[in-house]
């Protein structure tokens, strides 16, 4: 359960306090340039901490720029506007992140999440009967680290992000399926929001280029169709291009320059990607925190053959987004938990994993059906339940190793004693100053 005490007041906390920025900077305070109301807000709800100006970039100009995109801030937008409204007509405080305000962020993040389930949803139904859907969509839900930042770690960029991955996998499948042009437009939405959310997730381009090539032959087919339809594609850009000119407006207003590169200091270590540790360490590993990854992994190999066609596009696309998420270089992405920057491409696994329980249940015994189902559902358990153990710190967010992990494994509360078994802090800042060196050096 998400008590009160884990979120009043803590809602928009670092990461999620940027993503959010931009809407009392707009709408009430009219600074988007300075944010001096920062100070003030820093004093009531310390959402960074003794960082002051957390993620916030001083420029030469004497302007500041938030270093996080536009992309949250526009999904909040409607409902910060209804919880602006209440905050006139109650006594809360009209300041951007009073309790309306909190409660207009968990609403959003639930109902865009919930959009996304709905969106994949008719993605499966392509493929797969309603059994399979509904396992697949509940264990997507419950069972991944989608449900811990759907409840507890709420205006977050991947919650946002899946919604629109899913709905790039709807529009390709309908491209394909019906050879019209107004999915290649209707396309441009959600790759405009994937930039304005998390442009790294512009990788999932992937998908549509490739959906349904599979030998030489069906390659040169897909270069005639795109090629054939090369007016759509390039109204297609226009209107992706000109989706971003929020983003494109604040850089302007701010730095002076269309593209500014906020993200100063960071950047991708190419050569040295913490693969491994990623899939399958403790600190955030994405197969030890999501273990139905492992089943939806396996049904890569196994997809029924309308699907098989695509394996090119799944294989490509997973693994370059791996490669690419764990050259980040500061790998664990901080606070949370799990492998966090995965979720966004949970739309693109919930086909094989559809595949490996469609697999099971028309290829094996009944009784290995329902094992299968059984320990999906044990797995969704496991997967609330651990997620619970984070939002109370049993789990630390970034220092569990695998000794710690096994002394507070389906505990409630963790001690004192525990703690000799979290990642040293030596070795942990030893890491994070070597890799953030090999980028700010660049």
């Amino acid at each position: 359960m998400n008590r009160a005490d884990t979120w009043v007041n803590k809602l928009y906390m670092y990461d999620s306090y940027n993503y959010h920025l931009y809407l009392p900077a707009s709408i009430i305070y009219k600074d988007l340039t300075q944010l001096s109301f920062h100070e003030s807000i820093n004093k009531t709800y310390k959402p960074t901490g003794d960082d002051k100006w957390f993620c916030i970039n001083q420029l030469y100009n004497g302007n500041r720029v938030n270093k996080y995109p536009v992309g949250v801030a526009l999904h909040e937008l409607p409902f910060f506007v209804a919880a602006h409204i209440i905050c006139k007509t109650t006594a809360h405080p009209q300041d951007g992140y009073s309790l309306p305000y909190q409660w207009g962020g968990i609403v959003s993040n639930i109902f865009w999440v919930v959009v996304g389930l709905f969106i994949l949803r008719k993605l499966l139904k392509q493929y797969f009967n309603e059994r399979t859907t509904t396992i697949t969509l509940l264990a997507i839900a419950f069972g991944t680290n989608l449900y811990y930042f759907s409840v507890f770690s709420i205006a977050m960029p991947h919650t946002y992000a899946f919604v629109h991955v899913a709905w790039v996998l709807y529009l390709t499948d309908k491209l394909y399926k019906t050879r019209k042009s107004k999915y290649i437009y209707l396309v441009s939405i959600p790759f405009a929001c994937l930039a304005l959310i998390r442009p790294s997730d512009l990788l999932v381009i992937i998908m549509p280029l490739l959906w349904g090539v599979h030998s030489l032959k069906s390659f040169k087919q897909r270069l005639q169709f795109l090629s054939s339809k090369f007016a759509p594609i390039i109204t297609s850009f226009v209107v992706f291009m000109l989706l971003l000119l929020p983003q494109l407006l604040y850089w302007h207003a701010t730095a002076g320059s269309w593209f500014y590169d906020a993200y100063i200091n960071e950047g991708f270590i190419w050569s040295e990607p913490k693969i491994i540790e990623g899939l399958f360490g403790f600190r955030i590993g994405w197969y030890i925190y999501t273990p139905i990854a492992i089943i939806a992994t396996w049904g890569l190999f196994i997809m029924k053959k309308s699907l098989k066609q695509n394996q090119l596009a799944f294989f490509l696309f997973i693994s370059l987004n791996i490669y690419v998420i764990f050259s980040w270089w500061n790998w664990w992405y901080g606070g949370g938990f799990g492998a966090r920057a995965l979720i966004d491409a949970l739309p693109v696994m919930s086909l094989p994993l559809a595949a490996a329980i469609e697999y099971v249940e028309d290829n094996w015994k009944p009784m290995f059906s329902y094992g299968l189902s059984t320990v999906i559902l044990l797995l969704i358990g496991l997967n609330m339940f651990q997620s619970y153990q984070a939002i109370n710190r049993v789990l630390h967010w970034d220092h569990t190793t695998k000794d710690y992990y096994l002394k507070v494994f389906l505990k409630t509360e963790t001690k004192p004693e525990y703690e000799q078994y979290l990642l040293d802090d030596k070795i942990y800042y030893e890491d994070m100053l070597y890799r953030h060196g090999k980028v700010s050096s660049k």
